[in-house]
């Protein structure tokens, strides 16, 4: 394991912490990091889903146990999340519950995890990543819009659907998904130049993304929350992991499927929690806080399970 930190994770985050360490100098700030966020969340990100899905053969990767695999883990942390937040922080307001239940099961898939996944298991198996995360990412938005929207009374059921709707018709990383499956179902061959221009995209994506991530760490309100920081930091970087080996073992999901699923599982909290906390009236502050610390203690479950599923 310390092998795994050392050679794969590590890297991956030195280059979060120069993220921030130039933000905190002043050297990268907003100017810089909201257009740079726009063109890898909507251009190099899904340049790299495309080109590794297209390249696949589909039909290889659609099962009943797959994708079992992939949603049980999250309906069962936000129930083991919804009751500890009834049995043991019943002080907390109902906007700050919603958002702990949401940051528990809704991980950072288009930076932390793709970087990771592409990185420490190789062009070849990061396909598999992709197509375990289109069906993640879908169930994670669905269920993060219904879990704050429950917690918030003014919402209607009309404007829960219809944000479900706007986020999943609208998210960059279905649509290139969605267009690559469209391209490997077909058959179709894609122009040299165009697969290279692809790549290009595609290779400035993961590190730019790391970069952001660094940038926007912040760790002001930690000391205030520390108690629920960890329990969601238990929640999601160790029982949603776990509950992915038990519930892959129990369907008969194919090896070459676990670890993928894991690195996806084992994700930190993403920073659209923040984004939707604000937007659907949760708690942004315990939002932002979560996602700091566990985008840095990722670094040690990420290296165990690496290390163990390798």
């Amino acid at each position: 394991m310390l092998q795994v930190f050392v050679d794969t994770i590590l890297p991956l985050f030195l280059v979060i912490m120069a993220g921030y360490a130039l933000t905190t100098k002043g050297i990268l700030n907003e100017s810089w990091a909201g257009p740079a966020n726009r063109v890898t969340y909507y251009i190099a990100v899904p340049a790299i889903l495309f080109k590794s899905v297209a390249e696949q053969n589909i039909k290889a990767f659609l099962s009943f146990e797959l994708f079992i695999a992939v949603i049980m883990p999250l309906f069962i942390t936000a129930i083991l999340g919804w009751l500890l937040v009834l049995i043991f922080f019943k002080g907390l307001a109902n906007n700050s519950r919603g958002t702990f239940i949401h940051s528990s099961i809704h991980g950072n898939v288009g930076y932390m995890a793709y970087a990771v996944s592409y990185y420490a298991l190789g062009e070849k198996l990061f396909s598999n990543v992709v197509i375990l995360s289109s069906i993640l990412i879908i169930v994670q938005n669905i269920l993060g819009v219904v879990i704050l929207t429950l917690h918030r009374r003014s919402w209607s059921y009309r404007d829960s659907l219809r944000m479900i709707f706007i986020m999943v018709v609208t998210n960059p990383i279905i649509i290139s998904v969605f267009l690559g499956i469209m391209v490997g179902i077909s058959g179709i061959k894609l122009p040299v130049f165009f697969s290279r221009l692809i790549k290009i995209f595609a290779d400035m994506g993961l590190p730019t993304g790391l970069l952001l991530v660094g940038a926007g760490l912040t760790f002001d309100n930690i000391r205030h929350m520390w108690k629920e920081i960890t329990v969601i930091g238990i929640l999601k970087l160790a029982i949603m992991p776990a509950l992915g080996v038990a519930i892959a073992g129990m369907v008969g999901l194919q090896n070459r499927f676990l670890l993928p699923l894991l690195i996806l599982l084992a994700s930190p909290s993403a920073t659209i929690t923040y984004v939707m906390a604000t937007q659907l009236g949760g708690s942004p502050s315990l939002a932002s806080a979560v996602i700091s610390v566990q985008t840095i203690v990722c670094a040690i479950s990420y290296s165990v399970v690496i290390g163990l599923y390798r």
